[in-house]
């Protein structure tokens, strides 16, 4: 394992899996709020959805900041086990991306079938939803590493 002294120790469990519940649960709450514009078309969930996405990236830069002390692939110090937890939180990073995305598709193409009446809204408001969207993908590998990986023994 690699040497404690070597690297910072992460910030603890809870403080870790507030974080990431911070930034992916703002971003959901976010997402709902997004489909409601889409549906509805009010200007009054403009507001609401930009303090949404501030939210998220609040969260995802302070699970950053929580997971700095665990292992990461730049580190040439890491033994059997962080290689295999970081192999298993890409992967499953990958396949939770690839199954989204699928998602994502599947609804816009059921939406198109159905003629359901969509109010598409601004530019501006597309911009913090794809922004957030493609900051918490990058930051699912971490977000798993952080929400799963147990405190250091003391």
């Amino acid at each position: 394992m690699t040497q404690l002294h070597d690297r910072n120790p992460p910030a603890p469990l809870s403080r870790r899996q507030f974080s990431v519940g911070l930034a992916y649960g703002a971003w959901a709450v976010m997402l709902l709020v997004f489909l409601t514009l889409l549906l509805t078309g009010g200007d009054l969930w403009k507001a609401p959805l930009s303090l949404l996405a501030l939210l998220t990236l609040l969260g995802a830069f302070l699970t950053k900041a929580a997971a700095s002390g665990l292992p990461m692939l730049q580190d040439p110090h890491l033994d059997e086990r962080e290689l295999t937890r970081l192999t298993e939180a890409y992967a499953l990073a990958h396949r939770f991306s690839m199954v989204a995305v699928g998602t994502a598709f599947a609804v816009i193409t059921l939406l198109n079938l159905l003629d359901v009446a969509v109010i598409w809204p601004k530019v501006n408001v597309w911009s913090a939803l794809l922004t957030t969207t493609f900051v918490l993908f990058w930051l699912l590998p971490t977000a798993i590493l952080a929400w799963t990986e147990p405190d250091l023994p003391e």
